[in-house]
């Protein structure tokens, strides 16, 4: 593949592919994708930071899509005349095809093939194929170099994407965790402090209850005695 000027090539792409030969990140990605994905928790591959931004197995059905489109993408400017080569949107690929009813396994597989048969139909290309152009819906002519080199970079972005997402739901979960001892020693810490204020309630009940009958105690022998101190009552004959 000969070096081109990435023009029109999302400037996001380029960044992230960073010198890199185009190709051969094409050919490494899925070993990286599949070393992020064995250390992953299944519950972390669906973790949101919330519901507009994309889950691991978001971003793994993405890539799956657009590897068909790239695929279809090359194939027109590799034999066509100038074809013109639409855009589509991503969010409603993925919202609408299905992924949540996959595994994450069964999209990267996938994702994994289609990757496969497109470098093997690039590697067959001759030289002059790589200057070809076509013309994109939304960014002007490319020519198949550039397609490429936009691609290395998309599998660039993501990649960064799902070790972000995968740190922050790992993040997530040690907070959760974290909050969840704090609550245990809280109720830990409470307990003892309740018995201990059951335990005065319940002294100070007994207390007063003695006093109480201490008091009743006392009027009953005030009573006795002003009864026994009365003189007895006169009765009278008729």
């Amino acid at each position: 593949m000969t070096a081109q000027t990435p023009t029109n090539v999302p400037e996001r792409y380029v960044k992230a592919l960073d010198d890199a030969e185009p190709l051969e990140v094409l050919r490494k990605m899925p070993k990286r994708l599949r070393r992020l994905l064995r250390e992953a928790k299944s519950k972390e591959l669906d973790w949101k930071a919330d519901p507009a931004t994309w889950s691991v197995r978001e971003i793994v059905g993405h890539l799956a899509d657009n590897e068909f489109v790239f695929g279809a993408r090359v194939r027109f400017v590799a034999a066509e005349e100038r074809p013109l080569l639409p855009a589509y949107d991503e969010k409603r690929f993925v919202a609408g095809l299905g992924l949540d009813r996959s595994s994450v396994e069964d999209l990267f597989d996938a994702w994994v093939a289609a990757r496969a048969a497109n470098l093997e139909m690039l590697r067959r290309l001759p030289e002059s194929a790589w200057t070809r152009i076509g013309v994109h819906a939304e960014r002007g002519e490319l020519s198949l170099a550039q397609i490429v080199i936009g691609a290395a970079g998309h599998d660039r972005v993501h990649e960064e994407q799902v070790e972000r997402t995968l740190a922050r739901a790992r993040a997530a979960r040690r907070e959760l965790k974290q909050r969840a001892k704090a609550e245990a020693r809280s109720r830990k810490e409470e307990r003892p402090a309740k018995q201990k204020s059951a335990k005065r309630a319940g002294q100070a009940g007994a207390a007063r209850e003695v006093a109480n009958g201490r008091k009743v105690e006392a009027r009953s022998k005030e009573t006795t005695a002003s009864a026994k101190a009365a003189p007895p009552a006169r009765t009278t004959t008729a």
